[in-house]
């Protein structure tokens, strides 16, 4: 996979979820916090930092959507990605729960119940973006390469 190709797909479906947001009853602000984007993107690549610096993780991207990476850059880029999007599912839950815990310890405070469950629900789908449009494309791109290059 090129990554031009990648990057009209990833704009693509971004577009596609941008006309969603457009005709649902609010703007598309309403799905922008920087609350819930710290959580969902902060929490996976910290601990991505455990097993990666920033310059593999860089070499990950780079890997996977190239055509001349070798097998070994090729397995660590499939390895990333797995962990990011398996990261990323584990945050959104955990991001969700921290929200229901916020509501549950603010219900006699009503004003506070709607942006609670507002974090809870949107870092969730952030994480659920953010696997759908990078990691599992980049994956199952370094996986294609992989294939191909073991049948030669």
């Amino acid at each position: 996979m090129n990554a031009f190709k990648y990057i009209v797909s990833a704009l693509g479906a971004l577009a596609l979820v941008y006309l969603g947001t457009c005709f649902s009853a609010i703007s598309a602000l309403a799905y922008v916090d920087p609350a819930s984007a710290v959580i969902a993107f902060g929490i996976p690549t910290l601990l991505l930092k455990a097993g990666w610096s920033f310059r593999s993780m860089g070499a990950a991207f780079r890997n996977a959507l190239s055509d001349s990476a070798g097998v070994p850059e090729l397995e660590d880029a499939r390895l990333f990605f797995g962990t990011a999007f398996r990261y990323l599912m584990a945050t959104g839950p955990m991001a969700f729960l921290l929200g229901l815990i916020a509501i549950l310890g603010n219900l006699a405070d009503k004003a506070r119940i709607g942006p609670n469950l507002a974090v809870a629900l949107i870092s969730m789908f952030y994480a659920i973006l953010a696997g759908l449009i990078v990691c599992l494309p980049l994956e199952a791109a370094a996986r294609r390469r992989l294939g191909a290059i073991r049948e030669q």
